[in-house]
């Protein structure tokens, strides 16, 4: 996209080394890294070992990994094309082929996206290097999951448009709290050794879900579902990994040697203990309620296990996601008032303290809307510039989102969504272009408009032309046609179609 080259560029630059500073070569970046290398060989260990008992079919020791640190080493490992910018290494710390580039462009986050043709599992540096062995392996399984149920369920996933554009109710109490109630009996469920027990529990779990559900509409339960998918069962691989007997390994002699941080092992049933917290306080498991679907997804996938082993092969077979194979597999009524009456039963059940829950729920909404008020009040300063982006003309025309990053998307409140990376554009040829890296933009579903912060001085002059471009250090915005409205320290753009319907 021409347009935006200046701005990716200026990104681009300030990852250089300042001038004078010899750059260091791939060998002699991977010289520094034994720890990451080791820590990477013994994933492949894991995987040899374990990782068909984790999930029939999956061969961790085929999915390429690539590791980056970025605008400084990107590492790449199990890929049978590598680009050309990589070069291969000589170490005996890995006993596959190993990769080096400096150059980390398409390498983004903790994600699965092609790389040279081919699904590539990407982790950070920090999240392979900045915890302890084991919790860095657990994370490390966890995306690399992801690649392979791309592959056999690449239908089955979280549609991020319904929380990009505020489509889910994220600060209603009752869905809330219902939600809470739900973890609650899925944890009692865990905690049961009889499979008659668990079965009234997961009874009690699908009678809530039906009537919490009745609040929400087809999108938003397909977002739900897909999330306890895609997020969900990569948790649970964790938990396969974590709560698994060793017997006496304890790991490769190379990681015991370089890495102090490396218990053997010993902290698994710890870590596993942290997986299944937020089943009892779901709001331990992050801020977003994207994060909260994740320890759902885990629990009814360990459930699966118990009451119907061979669900995997039917989950990759068949449209059916967990929660449709966990009401199969415990007989759930579809009526009415067998939902009701299991229900009633769920808020009398054994260690659920319905009204502890309401409580716990309404003290941590409280909480969750002070913080994103403050969090709102240092990106949006009183005194700064104002751009409001109006869309509504050009939206309906169709538009790409070419990046997201759905764990800095925060709902509002009032409905407002709070994005700190994205990168979309709106109509047809790119009519109206966004990008945000690092900064921060507000969308107003009720307005249809983007909201972003800027120093007066940077807002476009009152009599400014189209097409109109707007740039600061974390934003451009880029409109082909459209009117300028002006008013002290803000400006409002409203977007105009620059020709006739799409396809004339």
């Amino acid at each position: 996209m021409s347009r935006l080259r200046p701005f990716l560029l200026a990104a681009a630059l300030s990852l250089l080394p300042p001038l004078g500073a010899a750059a260091e070569t791939p060998a002699e970046l991977i010289g520094r890294e034994s720890v990451l290398l080791a820590r990477l060989e013994q994933l492949r260990e894991i995987g040899r070992l374990y990782g068909k008992d984790f999930w029939p079919g999956w061969d961790l020791l085929s999915t390429p990994i690539a590791v980056h640190d970025q605008g400084r080493l990107a590492v790449l490992i199990q890929h049978p094309d590598p680009p050309a910018h990589f070069v291969r290494v000589q170490t005996p710390l890995v006993s596959t082929p190993v990769y080096v580039s400096t150059n980390t462009a398409g390498l983004m986050a903790n994600t699965a996206l092609p790389l040279n043709g081919v699904v590539t599992s990407m982790v950070t540096y920090q999240t392979l290097m900045a915890t302890p062995a084991e919790d860095a392996l657990a994370v490390c399984l966890h995306e690399l999951f992801h690649a392979y149920r791309q592959r056999v369920a690449p239908e089955k996933f979280g549609d991020i448009l319904v929380v990009l554009f505020g489509r889910y109710p994220e600060f209603s109490f009752d869905n809330n709290a219902w939600l809470s109630l739900e973890a609650a009996l899925l944890d009692q469920a865990l905690e049961v050794r009889e499979l008659r027990k668990a079965r009234a529990f997961l009874l009690r779990f699908l009678a809530v879900r039906a009537v919490r559900r009745r609040l929400l509409n087809p999108e938003q339960i397909r977002f739900e579902r897909g999330e306890e998918v895609n997020e969900g069962l990569s948790q649970y691989i964790e938990y396969r990994f974590l709560s698994r007997p060793l017997k006496g390994y304890h790991g490769l002699p190379a990681l015991v040697r370089l890495d102090p941080n490396f218990s053997g092992f010993r902290r698994n049933r710890q870590l596993l203990r942290r997986r299944l917290n937020p089943l009892t306080d779901l709001a331990a498991a992050g801020d977003t309620l994207r994060q909260r679907l994740y320890p759902l997804g885990m629990a009814q996938a360990v459930l699966l296990d118990r009451l119907r082993p061979r669900w995997k092969e039917e989950f990759e077979r068949t449209p059916k996601f967990l929660d449709e194979l966990l009401a199969e597999a415990v007989s759930f009524p579809a009526d009415n008032v067998s939902i009701q009456a299991y229900y009633q039963r769920s808020l009398q059940a054994l260690g659920i303290n319905w009204d502890r829950i309401q409580e716990l729920v309404r003290k941590e909404m409280a909480a969750r809307t002070a913080a994103r008020k403050a969090l709102l009040e240092g990106l949006f300063p009183p005194g700064t510039g104002e751009l409001e982006v109006d869309i509504s003309a050009v939206r309906p025309r169709g538009f790409h989102l070419h990046g997201v990053n759905p764990v800095s998307l925060l709902q509002l409140p009032d409905g407002r969504v709070l994005a700190r990376f994205l990168v979309i554009d709106f109509g047809v040829a790119e009519e109206c272009a966004l990008r945000v890296v690092n900064g921060a933009t507000l969308y107003d579903p009720a307005r249809t408009t983007y909201l972003l912060s800027l120093p007066a001085e940077q807002l476009p002059g009152p009599d400014s032309s189209f097409p109109l471009e707007v740039q600061t250090r974390t934003f451009n915005v880029h409109v082909e046609k459209g009117t300028l409205e002006a008013g002290p320290n803000r400006r409002l753009i409203r977007c105009q179609p620059v020709s006739g319907p799409p396809g004339t």
